[in-house]
């Protein structure tokens, strides 16, 4: 998924808009004799969508023509779409003859790459982090609009959000902070055109060509199976969708009609806190279980060995660091997570669940913002609740 859209992308008046522009029900808030007739036990799975229909849009041509006139890799994409899954030549010229290249996004793709000095690093850097570094990513995502916006969104699809809760085994909070931490639930989802700005990251960005080249695929498949014309769809500069910022690949997986309007539209509420779901159940969710938990530290010796979601250590090697849980857990294998705050590092233990959320974005920062702002969110609205557990969010700096 793509995080960093949220500053830079356009942002919309709210979320009460098709990803395909064709409707559907929004708020859940006055609709509970509704949403209790529409159990998920009897929605579609995605496989029910993925059946080829008749390309949607009038185009049709002999050749390729306008910005990717003659440009042989969009050519041979086109003859690999019409071998491999038996799409019109024509309407594929006549579509890739509409397609206008997206400066914004290269540069964008750019400013976010990774540096020459950090080219072979892993995803989780195991250097020594910058002073203050979690504070000011933290800032981002939690402060006091996001808080009221975060309530604000969760009591409007309390309904959806209990019943979803109930039949995936996905707590309401991690839902909510994810889409929270995605697009600010739903005010910042991005209006570039996804045909453009993945065919030109696909045909004009070699780094990442690979990548979105078999995105670009993936989008013309889904708009064929969900019957919307591939120019509509909207989304980030680099092709993620909806309120939780699908790409195309993990759209035609994972996406639910939740609804149950026989579309799959992630700007639905709906449709998109299921997917969420549903997303985290295929990716190995485990109900009832920490996500993370906060850890003592003693010494310095923990600073010399390797940390992030895809470091892994018994208990018994990171008391030897001087790491010790503040609180049992049931694992004897952890991660080990370190972030930096202005006056010293906050330590943390990550869990399986901690790892699931890093398959959404493989960040720990990511996964711990999205983690802290859904606990916080799940205080405000089910203080009962939050106040029934020993709370596992420890604010402020220590």
């Amino acid at each position: 998924m793509w995080p960093l859209v949220l500053m830079l992308a356009m942002v919309l008046a709210g979320c009460q808009t098709s990803l395909f522009k064709n409707g559907g029900q929004q708020a859940d808030s006055t609709q509970n004799s509704t949403d209790s007739a529409q159990q998920s036990s009897t929605n579609p799975p995605p496989s029910v969508f993925n059946t080829p229909k008749k390309p949607v849009g009038n185009y049709k041509a002999s050749k390729v023509t306008g910005t990717y006139a003659g440009k042989k890799s969009v050519n041979r994409f086109i003859d690999t779409m019409v071998k491999k899954h038996d799409f019109d030549r024509r309407w594929l010229n006549g579509l890739f003859s509409t397609v206008q290249r997206q400066n914004k996004s290269i540069r964008l793709m750019d400013r976010y790459a990774p540096s020459k000095k950090k080219k072979n690093r892993p995803a989780d850097y195991v250097g020594q982090p910058g002073r203050g570094s979690w504070s000011r990513y933290r800032r981002q995502f939690i402060n006091d609009k996001n808080l009221q916006r975060g309530t604000e969104f969760w009591l409007s699809h309390k309904s959806t959000l209990r019943r979803v809760e109930r039949e995936y085994q996905v707590p309401a909070h991690v839902i909510v902070g994810i889409i929270g931490v995605e697009t600010r639930w739903g005010r910042i989802t991005g209006d570039y055109v996804v045909l453009d700005t993945l065919s030109t990251i696909a045909f004009d960005y070699p780094r990442r060509s690979a990548y979105f080249t078999k995105e670009l695929e993936e989008f013309l498949l889904m708009s064929r199976e969900e019957g919307v014309d591939p120019r509509t769809p909207r989304g980030s500069y680099a092709g993620a969708m909806g309120l939780g910022q699908f790409m195309p690949s993990s759209f035609r997986k994972y996406a639910v009609d939740y609804s149950r309007d026989g579309v799959r539209d992630l700007m639905n509420p709906k449709d998109a806190i299921a997917s969420v779901a549903n997303y985290f159940k295929a990716h190995g969710w485990k109900p009832g279980e920490d996500v993370a938990v906060r850890a003592n530290k003693s010494g310095s010796a923990y600073r010399k060995v390797k940390w992030g979601y895809s470091s892994n250590y018994t208990l018994r090697e990171l008391s030897r660091v001087g790491v010790k849980p503040r609180k049992k857990i049931k694992t004897n294998e952890v991660s080990l997570l370190r972030f930096a705050n202005y006056k010293s590092d906050e330590v943390w233990l990550g869990l399986n669940n901690f790892y699931v959320i890093t398959r959404y974005n493989r960040s720990s920062k990511y996964a711990m913002a999205v983690y802290q702002l859904g606990e916080q969110l799940n205080k405000r609205v089910r203080p009962a609740k939050s106040a029934s557990r020993e709370s596992l969010l420890v604010l402020g700096e220590s």
